[in-house]
């Protein structure tokens, strides 16, 4: 997910989500190209309104709970769970 490789975690819950989008939000430009963090990311101009939507999305569109523990595996039987995914198994 976006959101968790951006802040490099493996996994949090919407509280932690939402304070890391929060603390990336309030930097200027100027910290964000110094944090080794987000120097090597070619996305970083992009990682607080995707951060923030996706956040948003989970809490407000699928309601998932803001305190329960999402983990963010890299591969599931050898395939990366982004969003499409992620759709797929929700209208299961």
């Amino acid at each position: 997910m976006y959101v968790a490789q951006s802040f490099h975690l493996d996994q949090a819950n919407i509280t932690t989500l939402l304070n890391d989008s929060y603390d990336f939000c309030s930097k200027n430009w100027t910290e964000v190209i110094t944090d080794p963090k987000y120097k090597s990311n070619p996305y970083a101009f992009s990682v607080c309104f995707a951060d923030l939507y996706s956040t948003i999305l989970l809490k407000n569109g699928y309601k998932i709970p803001t305190d329960l523990n999402i983990e963010y595996p890299n591969k599931i039987s050898g395939v990366e769970p982004g969003w499409t995914l992620a759709g797929v198994f929700y209208q299961i």
